[in-house]
């Protein structure tokens, strides 16, 4: 194999931690991350330590005739599954739930405080708030007309809020992207016509969700917001969220004419489920030093093998208000690096595999793996227990050590 002249550009060894690192690889750095939480969903039930079962707040959305289920939360090799389904019921809202100006408008008196649903469907909330860092979900939806799944947070000021997508079943091959902010979010941006434009909109994929799994990770740094499918750039936004909010998983069914329209028809099909496979946090800071020795060792992340990678699934839009292309010219992909039985992996995603060169050696030993396409790769736990990642470019080599 020819290659350039090696420059060691960034170098970091993880001394005496677990083997739970994200490394981000940007023009000529490699940024590391190291792991700060999140939720493996192996356990079979809830970690109420992390999660409320439901969205925290209103369990009624008057306006969408849904109503949020505990029972429609569920668990299935290795994944927490999200269900939603028709359900003609009468429900009472609580106190705290009623809406005065959509019960008039729908006809229902304050006093029996009653709403018939037309369905009902299943979410969580974390406990905690989170903020600047970056955020993977591994996930797999089923297409259908009207369903709605997300992945977003929300801390609780009006009109602030990211979302790292909502999606519509119809719309398998397509993400929706979006920030809400207190002023708008408009500051900056321009339609084709040079006039002020909102952030937020659709971004066609290469294929459905529904494929297998698939890979969002959304970068959330002080001035900034990336979005990345599969390690491949999705989307970016320029701006500040300076508060910490909390984080939403959930699936939902729209209303043709309310929100995220149109809702489900003759021709869609109940049960719709929305599996995630994990969540993972990754933090700027080196949070996990914090943890002792003992915990840190018992943090494992595996993968559910329930579905099959979608890991050809990549975003097709590579321009107008949401893609920066500038930005994306420096994202190169992601490997993150964790311990799984006696194997140490590294999942890697989002790399040009015709333009550059990725290897990954382990120092225990002589032998180097060429990286020809997206994947997980095992090396044996050796003595010496280093893993050498490189990306071969033209001019500059970037190098990252991570010892586990």
């Amino acid at each position: 194999m020819k290659r350039a002249a090696t420059i060691l550009l960034s170098v970091f060894s993880i001394l005496n931690l677990p083997a739970q690192t994200l490394l981000l690889f940007e023009g000529d750095t490699v940024l590391r991350l190291t792991y700060a939480g999140g939720d493996e969903f192996n356990a079979g039930e809830l970690d109420d330590s992390q999660w409320h079962n439901g969205t925290g707040g209103r369990r009624l959305i008057l306006d969408q005739d849904v109503a949020f289920n505990t029972q429609f939360v569920s668990f299935d090799d290795g994944n927490i599954v999200f269900k939603s389904d028709r359900s003609d019921s009468v429900y009472v809202c609580s106190v705290y739930e009623m809406d005065t100006a959509t019960f008039k408008r729908k006809g229902f008196s304050i006093e029996d405080r009653k709403f018939k649903v037309k369905y009902e469907a299943g979410g969580v909330r974390s406990k905690r708030k989170y903020h600047y860092g970056i955020y993977e979900l591994r996930f797999k939806t089923e297409d259908t007309k009207g369903v709605w799944p997300a992945f977003w947070f929300y801390g609780g000021k009006a009109n602030e809020e990211i979302d790292a997508f909502e999606l519509k079943g119809e719309r398998g091959d397509e993400v929706h992207v979006d920030t809400h902010c207190p002023a708008g979010c408009d500051h900056g941006y321009k339609n084709k016509l040079g006039l002020p434009a909102s952030y937020g909109g659709w971004m066609k994929l290469s294929e459905s969700l529904s494929a297998g799994y698939s890979v969002m990770h959304l970068i959330w740094r002080e001035n900034e917001i990336l979005w990345l499918v599969n390690g491949k750039p999705l989307s970016y936004f320029k701006g500040t969220f300076s508060n910490p909010m909390y984080l939403f998983l959930n699936t939902q069914v729209s209303r043709t004419g309310g929100a995220f329209g149109p809702g489900p028809d003759s021709t869609s099909t109940f049960p719709n489920r929305f599996y995630i496979d994990y969540f993972r946090c990754w933090t700027f800071q080196d949070t996990v030093q914090k943890v002792s020795r003992g915990a840190r060792r018992r943090q494992g992340l595996t993968h559910s093998k329930k579905f099959n990678d979608a890991f050809s699934l990549t975003p097709r839009v590579k321009r107008g208000l949401m893609y920066n292309r500038n930005k994306f010219n420096a994202s190169k992909g992601v490997v993150t690096v964790y311990r799984e039985g006696e194997k140490i992996m590294a999942s890697v995603r989002g790399f040009d595999y015709e333009k550059e060169v990725v290897t990954i050696s382990n120092k225990a030993v002589s032998d180097e793996v060429l990286i020809t396409k997206d994947g997980y790769y095992a090396f044996t736990v050796e003595e010496q227990r280093t893993l050498v990642i490189t990306l071969h470019q033209k001019k500059k080599n970037v190098v990252a050590e991570v010892t586990y």
